[in-house]
């Protein structure tokens, strides 16, 4: 089998709303890929967080959803290293992470998108976010 042809089965069955075949496709193109396959960790990471927002009424499901969309998308933002596509994942990540109130790692994740992409359209909007975690960290002090 080829590992992009199961990230792309993996896709579609997402948008057809098949979960287990999508997480089942993507685990599989992940294993064809040795390990690497950034695409099928990214649509995992996007899965496990649309399913998290709908799951606002069970806490515990909801984190534990949220916690594997931010696992996987981390692991397609280290396999891309640095490549344009990772600047939207870090993006993702910093906000699984503020909505979890995890702000200190939602710090680090945007100091580090910073630093790999410093000249980015996005950074001043990456340093504001920054600034407004900061504010409501104080706020809750």
């Amino acid at each position: 089998r080829n590992a992009e042809a199961s990230a792309i089965e993996g896709r579609i069955y997402k948008d057809q709303g098949d979960e287990a075949k999508a997480i089942a496709s993507f685990r599989r193109a992940i294993t064809e890929g040795g390990g690497f396959q950034p695409e099928a960790y990214a649509g995992l990471g996007l899965l496990y967080q649309s399913r998290a927002e709908a799951l606002a009424d069970d806490e515990a499901q909801q984190t534990a959803a949220y916690n594997e969309a931010a696992k996987s998308l981390m692991m397609a933002v280290k396999q891309l290293s640095g490549a344009p596509d990772a600047a939207v994942i870090y993006q993702l990540v910093g906000m699984i992470y503020e909505q979890q109130k995890r702000y200190k790692e939602a710090i680090a994740l945007y100091e580090d998108f910073l630093k790999t992409f410093p000249d980015s359209p996005e950074a001043e909007a990456v340093r504001s976010f920054i600034v407004q975690i900061k504010k409501e960290m104080a706020g809750e002090q």
